[in-house]
């Protein structure tokens, strides 16, 4: 999130096409606390995701039925992941290095 100043003391934040302009002097986040802050929220919001699979996996589906979701879950879904952050990545470094 980038944040300007204007002449008359607003600071205008631009985040993908949401503009919000507050009154005031500045910020009141700190620039060393918000990603810890975001890491934190997405922690938390991380347990409640798994938290509520959980739950519902254990008393509406079969045993057999909530395995054979988390395998093919982690064939379908993690495993592009994987192989970006293996493959992907590691050649757009290159392709950037001098």
């Amino acid at each position: 999130m980038r944040t300007v100043r204007c002449p008359d003391w607003h600071a205008v934040r631009h985040d993908a096409d949401l503009t919000v302009v507050h009154m005031g002097m500045a910020p009141t986040v700190s620039a060393e606390r918000s990603p810890r802050a975001a890491l934190a929220m997405c922690a938390v919001l991380l347990l409640l995701v798994c938290g509520d699979m959980h739950f519902t996996a254990r008393f509406f589906h079969m045993p057999t039925e909530s395995f054979w979701g988390a395998i093919s879950g982690l064939g379908i879904l993690q495993l592009p992941v994987c192989w970006w952050l293996l493959r992907g990545f590691a050649e757009e470094r290159s392709a950037l290095a001098p």
